[in-house]
């Protein structure tokens, strides 16, 4: 829980995550191909969301990683700003490159090692973005969102479409970096 900030000195303290990692209730899912009627879909966890043909909207209520959407694919890119090994462990075969931000560079040394002795290619920019450019039987997939593929996933928000000059303009940031 966030406590209010008292004066502007003071950090807020946060109650984080407990090792009771529950599901706080269903995921919302909005999908835009009948936007006219938008159709609200319930799921238990992000890996039941199948991936679209257009564009998907979101939103979850429970602990749930981005990495739920990597396993689903066959290649991925993710921009984000934290990462946790323990999970991308189990995609580390698919994961093509990671984009953080400079400002974190001196404290995720333990990620930027098990990246690379993954081969796992790492780049350093001012990016913000929690965005995944994946590959699913060699259709491209972007997934943006909230959300950091870590386990400190909350109420996170998602916009997951196929669309090639989407993925393709981010690749090409990304090669650019």
């Amino acid at each position: 829980m966030l406590k209010p900030i008292k004066n502007k000195r003071q950090i807020a303290k946060k109650d984080f995550f407990s090792k009771d990692r529950r599901r706080i209730d269903n995921t919302i899912v909005i999908d835009s191909s009948v936007y006219k009627n938008v159709v609200f879909q319930e799921v238990d966890k992000i890996n039941e969301i199948k991936l679209p043909v257009g564009t998907l909207y979101v939103i979850t209520k429970m602990t749930s990683s981005t990495i739920e959407f990597i396993e689903k694919c066959d290649e991925a890119i993710i921009f984000c700003n934290a990462i946790n090994i323990k999970h991308i462990e189990f995609v580390k075969d698919k994961v093509k490159g990671v984009m953080f931000r400079n400002s974190i560079k001196d404290k995720i040394q333990k990620q930027i090692d098990f990246l690379s002795e993954n081969n796992i290619n790492i780049k350093f920019t001012e990016n913000h973005s929690k965005i995944l450019l994946l590959k699913k039987d060699g259709v491209k997939y972007v997934v943006q969102g909230s959300g950091n593929p870590s386990i400190n996933a909350r109420i996170e928000s998602y916009i997951i479409s196929q669309n090639n000059a989407h993925y393709d303009k981010l690749l090409k940031y990304w090669e650019d970096a």
